[in-house]
């Protein structure tokens, strides 16, 4: 393992459209110790040619469509830096991304810095920049804002050390409550610091929920809210685990009307009070 080199992680399904502006921002970066890891989660458009196109200046794995958390953990197993990257195959960074993180993370002496981004809607190509500002301890944050992520993985640098204590993606997950659990984990062992630049532009693809998406992304966040509960069972009591509960039933109550679908939006106000269950 080289303690200086920064592994760049990518997961790719279909993005072949941004994909080359996602891999340049990265080799263009002016920190030169960076390995390049793109896994390709089994697209079927023209990423794979864009991808051989680069030939050894990135290494390549090709799998199966199996969502990003997979893609991100073939990713870290064939990692060989002291840090650790990701960055989304539709997003990109500025210029000094990872020098300036790397400098602000080694002045903290902590594990895990983020950064600012630039949020573009793709739909309207309006832009506006990130305003969470929030250092230090990010344990209660979770709790209190379940279903809520305080960053996406593109803003993030982060030590080889923590990703061994946090463990790996958990594949049984999709985004958003992927995020929302691997950095849950993360903030057991470390503090939180911002590189208060804006260093990432982050697209946000508008789209429409159907039903089933939008209640598999409902299951996900209960599933991923019951982790904490009992991975931190003994320090969060009865009144806290409850007062969560109700806030991410709330939250989803909300999104199902505010998307037409009230039968849904009903089973989320009676599970506010039952026993907390995934």
């Amino acid at each position: 393992m080289n303690n200086e080199l920064v592994s760049v992680i990518i997961p790719n399904y279909n993005y072949a459209e941004f994909l080359s502006e996602c891999i340049e921002s990265v080799l263009n970066q002016d920190y030169e110790q960076i390995e390049v890891i793109v896994v390709d989660d089994g697209s079927t458009d023209s990423s794979r040619e864009i991808l051989r196109s680069y030939g050894d200046k990135i290494k390549v794995i090709e799998i199966s469509n199996s969502g990003a958390p997979t893609a991100r953990n073939f990713g870290l197993m064939n990692a060989k830096g002291g840090y650790i990257a990701y960055l989304d195959a539709d997003d990109c960074w500025v210029r000094n991304k990872i020098s300036a993180q790397i400098q602000r993370l080694h002045a903290m002496n902590t594990d895990l810095v983020y950064c600012r981004m630039t949020i573009l809607d793709v739909a309207t190509n309006q832009r506006t920049i990130s305003t969470e500002s929030r250092e230090g301890s990010f344990k209660d944050f979770f709790i209190n804002h379940p279903g809520q992520t305080p960053f996406p993985p593109s803003t993030v640098l982060m030590t080889r050390e923590l990703v061994a204590r946090a463990g790996i993606w958990d594949t049984t997950l999709k985004s958003p409550a992927e995020d929302f659990d691997y950095f849950r984990r993360c903030a057991k062992f470390t503090e939180f610091y911002l590189e208060d630049n804006t260093l990432v532009l982050h697209r946000n693809h508008s789209k429409s929920l159907t039903a089933n998406s939008l209640s598999r992304y409902y299951a996900d966040n209960r599933l991923a809210l019951v982790k904490l509960f009992a991975d931190e069972y003994s320090e969060v009591n009865f009144l806290i685990r409850r007062k969560s509960w109700i806030k991410l039933n709330y939250s989803f109550t909300k999104s199902f009307l505010k998307s037409g679908y009230f039968i849904a939006a009903g089973r989320c106000i009676f599970r506010m009070f039952l026993p907390i269950n995934i």
